[in-house]
């Protein structure tokens, strides 16, 4: 992006979560929504049912897409031969391979390809990396998604909360930036894809890693614990959200149980901004993009979506696909 100049922006799907997005559009300063695609569209100047014709007929600088994962990573892939910046939503890709084509492909044409991993963002867990080194070294992390039911009825627990479960973990651990190896993986899936939990480890030296998310609970909640050689961290992103430390001494006697409210926002609405406002960012050059967070992720779907517990060691990101 050159200036300040707005970027206009165009928008694949149109379902809540798309809608939600077309407003966060809409108020950022440095956005203008041009176009919205999607199969049942209305007539009128905005909207489109092709895609085709939205990228060919409107001068586009961003696509943003919003659609389920089945078919995702073929529409970021028609953006991209576009010449358009892609913002989509997680995961890039149904397997490490895909979503690394979908890398090289940005890059060999110079475009800004921009994974929206809206908790991972969120200015409550920035203010979590700021204080990390508090609790000393990092034992364990350990995530909780819950909410009663997908967004699409194709979804399961893993695509919709698993993948931003190991985009937290990924960034609490300080890896969002090198490749993300996962040992001695568990990991198990229940009631056809509502629950899921995994446990592994972040090498020999590496803090312990667990995520549950649960899809068919009758409450959304989202939580994080962070323990260390010093204290702990909890997180709570939901309802009464806040950042909450406990320090120990060498006794690990809890010294001090104090609510951090310096940060607390955690909103679907201030999160989306943020989302838009690091990939504009990352367009601009002033701070790197989140592919290796994006392809850290998506190889979780060719390595841990198995039926039964699985103890062998699989990766969540690296230089190839297995």
């Amino acid at each position: 992006m050159k200036g300040k100049r707005c970027l206009s922006v165009g928008l694949v799907g149109f379902g809540r979560w798309g809608q939600l997005l077309a407003k966060a559009i809409g108020e950022h300063d440095g956005l203008d929504l041009k176009g919205i695609c999607f199969r049942s569209a209305p007539d009128g100047p905005l909207y489109h049912q092709d895609l085709e014709s939205m990228l060919s007929g409107v001068n586009l600088d961003l696509l943003a897409i919003a659609t389920p994962l089945r078919g995702r990573a073929e529409l970021v892939q028609q953006a991209l031969l576009s010449g358009k910046h892609v913002f989509t939503e997680k995961p890039l890709a149904e397997s490490y391979g895909r979503a690394l084509e979908l890398v090289k492909l940005a890059r060999s044409r110079d475009l800004c390809l921009f994974t929206n991993y809206v908790h991972a963002y969120s200015s409550g867990l920035e203010h979590v990396l700021r204080t990390r080194p508090e609790i000393g070294q990092l034992d364990m992390i350990d995530v909780r998604l819950e909410q009663p039911g997908p967004m699409y009825r194709s979804e399961g627990a893993m695509s919709l909360l698993g993948s931003h479960a190991l985009a937290i973990i990924i960034r609490m651990a300080g890896r969002e930036h090198e490749p993300a190896r996962l040992e001695n993986v568990r990991y198990r899936e229940l009631s056809n894809g509502k629950l899921v939990t995994m446990q592994g480890r972040f090498g020999d030296a590496g803090p312990e890693v667990r995520f549950t998310v649960n899809i068919g609970h009758p409450i959304r909640s989202r939580a994080v614990d962070m323990v260390g050689s010093r204290g702990l961290i909890s997180v709570v992103m939901t309802g009464d959200s806040g950042v909450w430390h406990s320090r120990y001494p060498e006794a690990y006697q809890a010294d001090n149980v104090s609510p951090d409210v310096s940060d607390r926002r955690f909103d679907e609405r201030h999160n989306l901004h943020r989302a838009l406002d690091r990939c504009i960012g990352a367009l601009e050059g002033r701070h790197p993009d989140n592919t290796q967070l994006a392809l850290s992720v998506p190889v979780s779907y060719t390595h841990l979506t198995l039926p039964t517990m699985s103890t062998t060691c699989r990766w969540v990101g690296g230089p190839e696909e297995e």
